[in-house]
């Protein structure tokens, strides 16, 4: 679920599990998580995740996928499922090639890998690490493919303007690289 909406009188048809396990899909925290998953609003989700924490039998598994719009956030993510004792499923962005981990220009390429290494020094033996050290590599071995870039920019600056949202005004480690020109 994205948790978008939560019923109170779910918790009664909940409890009568032994266990119950719920996964839900979180790629960012705060306006990175409502410009991603538009149009979420993060403070209705994580109060939607906390009462469903609350549930005795309950157990929560976040799943998110690292992709180049929120490689340098991921580890806001991870303090924040830390500090509810959510396990996290990191997996890599698979399809629209233009939103892969690897498409990044020089100066947010740098910035991801400075991000991703602050977390291995964090969190060193934690269930995502091997995932981090992967993309961690995938980044590091990367060469920057102009046309994808290009195909980012056009693809995200439709998205926004359907959207009426910005992704300047959101991503700030990325507005640098979003407005890099490329001649």
């Amino acid at each position: 679920t994205n948790d978008t909406v939560w019923k109170e009188h779910w918790k009664k048809d909940l409890i009568k599990f032994n266990f119950v396990r719920f996964m839900f899909s979180v790629d960012a925290v705060g306006v990175h998580y409502e410009y991603l998953r538009f149009p979420g609003d993060w403070t209705t989700t994580s109060t939607n995740i906390d009462s469903i924490l609350q549930l005795p039998n309950v157990k929560g598994l976040v799943h998110c996928v690292i992709q180049n719009l929120n490689v340098t956030r991921i580890g806001e993510l991870i303090d924040w499922c830390q500090q509810r004792s959510l396990w996290l499923d990191i997996a890599l962005l698979d399809t629209h090639h233009y939103l892969h981990l690897t498409n990044l220009p020089e100066p947010h390429k740098d910035s991801a890998i400075k991000h991703l290494e602050r977390i291995l020094e964090k969190y060193p033996q934690e269930s995502f690490t091997a995932m981090i050290e992967n993309s961690l590599r995938m980044i590091k071995l990367s060469v920057f493919d102009r046309e994808s870039w290009q195909t980012f920019k056009a693809n995200i600056g439709m998205r926004d303007r359907l959207r009426g949202n910005s992704f300047e005004r959101v991503i700030a480690d990325l507005l640098v690289t979003y407005n890099f020109t490329i001649i």
